[in-house]
């Protein structure tokens, strides 16, 4: 399973996402599907900023 994400000064962002996408091709989720759920593996200041990015 994908694990969440928070943007934590311990947390990798690049290793986070090499694996976020990884589950996606093994799911063959689409770029759309991407976008759709990416925010739902974010938490804390990665979600705060993917919110005021994406909805601005």
């Amino acid at each position: 399973p994908v694990r969440r994400f928070s943007g934590k000064t311990d947390e990798d962002p690049n290793d986070w996402l090499i694996h976020f996408e990884k589950a996606a091709k093994a799911n063959n989720w689409t770029s759309e599907r991407l976008l759709e759920i990416v925010g739902g593996f974010l938490e804390g200041m990665a979600a705060d900023w993917y919110e005021d990015t994406v909805f601005q």
